[in-house]
Protein backbone atom coordinates (compact mmCIF):
# COMPACT_ATOMS: atom_id res chain seq x y z
CA UNK A 1 0.00 0.00 0.00
CA UNK A 2 1.08 3.53 -0.72
CA UNK A 3 1.81 4.96 2.74
CA UNK A 4 0.79 8.45 1.56
CA UNK A 5 -2.79 7.12 1.41
CA UNK A 6 -2.95 6.64 5.20
CA UNK A 7 -5.56 8.95 6.68
CA UNK A 8 -7.18 9.82 3.35
CA UNK A 9 -10.94 9.97 3.41
CA UNK A 10 -12.89 8.28 0.67
CA UNK A 11 -16.01 9.97 -0.69
CA UNK A 12 -19.44 9.03 0.74
CA UNK A 13 -21.52 6.40 -1.00
CA UNK A 14 -25.06 5.11 -0.82
CA UNK A 15 -27.03 2.10 -1.97
CA UNK A 16 -30.63 0.95 -1.75
CA UNK A 17 -31.74 -2.12 0.16
CA UNK A 18 -34.96 -3.50 1.64
CA UNK A 19 -35.96 -4.26 5.22
CA UNK A 20 -36.26 -7.97 4.49
CA UNK A 21 -32.65 -7.99 3.21
CA UNK A 22 -31.53 -6.25 6.40
CA UNK A 23 -33.39 -8.86 8.48
CA UNK A 24 -31.82 -11.70 6.50
CA UNK A 25 -28.36 -10.20 6.98
CA UNK A 26 -28.64 -9.64 10.75
CA UNK A 27 -30.15 -13.08 11.27
CA UNK A 28 -27.30 -14.63 9.31
CA UNK A 29 -24.56 -12.84 11.24
CA UNK A 30 -26.40 -13.02 14.58
CA UNK A 31 -26.51 -9.27 15.22
CA UNK A 32 -29.22 -8.49 17.79
CA UNK A 33 -29.09 -4.68 17.54
CA UNK A 34 -32.73 -3.47 17.53
CA UNK A 35 -31.80 -0.48 15.34
CA UNK A 36 -31.68 -2.92 12.42
CA UNK A 37 -34.98 -4.75 12.88
CA UNK A 38 -37.25 -3.11 15.45
CA UNK A 39 -39.13 -0.26 13.73
CA UNK A 40 -40.55 1.22 16.95
CA UNK A 41 -37.21 1.15 18.76
CA UNK A 42 -35.42 2.64 15.75
CA UNK A 43 -38.08 5.35 15.27
CA UNK A 44 -37.40 6.57 18.83
CA UNK A 45 -33.64 6.69 18.22
CA UNK A 46 -31.62 9.56 16.79
CA UNK A 47 -31.84 7.81 13.41
CA UNK A 48 -35.66 8.05 13.33
CA UNK A 49 -35.98 4.65 11.68
CA UNK A 50 -34.38 1.31 10.92
CA UNK A 51 -30.79 1.58 9.70
CA UNK A 52 -28.53 -0.71 7.71
CA UNK A 53 -25.73 -2.46 9.62
CA UNK A 54 -22.42 -0.90 8.51
CA UNK A 55 -20.90 -4.32 7.88
CA UNK A 56 -23.69 -5.04 5.39
CA UNK A 57 -22.20 -2.55 2.94
CA UNK A 58 -18.86 -4.31 3.07
CA UNK A 59 -20.48 -7.73 2.69
CA UNK A 60 -22.43 -6.66 -0.37
CA UNK A 61 -19.44 -5.18 -2.14
CA UNK A 62 -16.63 -7.56 -1.20
CA UNK A 63 -14.06 -7.65 -3.94
CA UNK A 64 -15.43 -4.60 -5.74
CA UNK A 65 -13.54 -1.29 -5.58
CA UNK A 66 -16.82 0.57 -5.04
CA UNK A 67 -15.25 3.40 -3.10
CA UNK A 68 -12.09 3.59 -5.18
CA UNK A 69 -10.01 2.51 -2.18
CA UNK A 70 -7.98 0.06 -4.24
CA UNK A 71 -7.01 2.77 -6.68
CA UNK A 72 -6.48 5.56 -4.12
CA UNK A 73 -4.24 3.40 -1.94
CA UNK A 74 -2.51 1.74 -4.91
CA UNK A 75 -3.21 -1.69 -3.44
CA UNK A 76 -1.80 -4.76 -5.18
CA UNK A 77 -4.90 -7.01 -5.20
CA UNK A 78 -2.76 -10.14 -5.37
CA UNK A 79 -1.29 -9.24 -1.97
CA UNK A 80 -4.35 -7.66 -0.33
CA UNK A 81 -5.70 -8.73 3.06
CA UNK A 82 -8.68 -6.94 4.60
CA UNK A 83 -7.76 -6.28 8.22
CA UNK A 84 -9.84 -3.37 9.49
CA UNK A 85 -12.45 -0.82 8.59
CA UNK A 86 -14.17 2.03 10.38
CA UNK A 87 -17.51 3.70 9.81
CA UNK A 88 -18.53 7.21 10.81
CA UNK A 89 -22.13 8.42 10.75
Amino acid sequence: MDKTAIGKEIWPFSYVTWERKIKQFVETVGDKNPLYVDEEFARNSRHKGVIVPPAMANAYFVGMPVWGVVEVCKIDRARALHAEQEYEF
